[in-house]
């Protein structure tokens, strides 16, 4: 779909309808920006979910969210949650909402060929304010804690004596990572079967994850956050326990 031209002060001047925030992408899809500043483009024909523009600053937020228990009810939130962006913001998206942005009339491109899309607040990941990092929407980030192989966890976790399910003792549904920033937890899940628990967390502890649940903050073709170092994207609910640095001796 041809996105629709408007002018830059035109989309700068656009309020965001409640849970929408409106993104200036830093890159296209199609497009690979080098450390010295030059691009690359790309046939972004295979793969195309490790090519979403999910990376870009805000330049417009809606005045509030709005949240409904209701599972049935499409416009709200999937939590229930605070606004914690500002305009200005780098922040960094759901590469599926992303693409759906792209192809559905959410995509805008001003005279200079700026792109712009509008975004649901609860697709968003992670903001940087300057130098400061804020995970949003209860999702933590973790870095991976290599060198651990399935047996070898599981052999780990036994010895700690965990009160954790042997499911997760088994080491099959598992993963040990690293916290290096704390989210705050999600107020109410639309899911009945999720919540956050409120349990002290801190940067440096190691969590034991669900495995399904370390998923990459961004595809490392193009990480963006602190050079090429891979996160997760976590939320509480996906954590099944803290651990004392003892399980990595």
């Amino acid at each position: 779909m041809n996105p629709t031209i408007y002018t830059k002060d035109q989309i700068l001047s656009m309020q965001p309808t409640p849970n929408n925030v409106l993104i200036l992408i830093d890159r296209k899809q199609d497009e690979y920006k080098m450390s010295d500043g030059n691009k690359l483009y790309l046939d972004c024909s295979f793969q195309p979910e490790q090519h979403a523009p999910v990376t870009g600053h805000v330049v417009a937020i809606c005045k509030k969210l709005i949240f409904s228990a209701r599972l049935g009810d499409s416009f709200s939130l999937d939590w229930d949650t605070d606004i914690q962006l500002q305009v200005g913001d780098y922040v960094i998206s759901y590469y599926l909402s992303a693409i759906n942005a792209l192809s559905n009339g959410r995509l805008l491109t001003d005279e200079y060929n700026n792109q712009y899309l509008v975004l649901r607040y609860d697709k968003l990941f992670a903001s940087r304010r300057g130098d400061i990092v804020r995970p949003i929407n209860g999702f933590n980030l973790l870095t991976p804690i290599e060198g651990i192989v399935q047996e070898d966890l599981r052999d780990r976790m036994k010895n700690m004596k965990l009160l954790i399910p042997d499911t997760v003792k088994s080491g099959k549904n598992s993963v040990l990572a690293r916290l290096k920033y704390v989210a705050d937890p999600v107020k109410r899940y639309r899911d009945p079967r999720y919540y956050d628990f409120d349990d002290k967390i801190s940067p440096d502890d190691i969590i034991i994850l669900r495995r399904k649940s370390n998923i990459p903050l961004e595809y490392a073709y193009h990480a963006s956050l602190e050079g090429k170092q891979v996160f997760y994207r976590v939320q509480r609910h996906y954590m099944f326990a803290k651990v004392d640095e003892s399980i990595l001796d």
